[in-house]
């Protein structure tokens, strides 16, 4: 919900489920954070968790002879920033998933630790 007289601005964005086009994402919230006003280590974050969450996306959202798409929505407004990823894919449950463990040094696993992160 906007105050009155405040303006709600949404950028939408939808590319194939593939990894060549993650870039697109990232370029996008580059052109977005002078609008909102994001420093350079809010830029990197978030282009860090939004990168993280369509990888999945295109990892594990469709099987690999199905062709889908991933879309990426930025909500601007006064003092507020919403990023939402979504697909079309067999989904998972995000509350279950077991925590990232820094001491197995792996990578994989480590996409929603980031961003669940403030």
């Amino acid at each position: 919900m906007t105050q009155m007289g405040t303006r709600r601005r949404v950028i939408e964005l939808s590319f194939p489920a593939n990894a060549r086009y993650l870039v697109l994402a990232r370029l996008s919230l580059t052109g977005i954070a002078p609008v909102a006003r994001l420093d350079e280590t809010m830029l990197a974050d978030l282009k860090l968790a939004v990168t993280e969450a369509c990888a999945n996306a295109v990892r594990h959202a469709y099987p690999d002879d199905v062709d889908g798409s991933v879309r990426l929505r930025v909500g601007l407004e006064p003092d507020l920033l919403t990023v939402e990823v979504a697909d079309d894919g067999r989904g998972l449950d995000v509350d279950n998933l077991p925590g990232w463990d820094a001491s197995r040094m792996r990578e994989e696993g480590m996409g929603f630790s980031i961003m669940r992160a403030k």
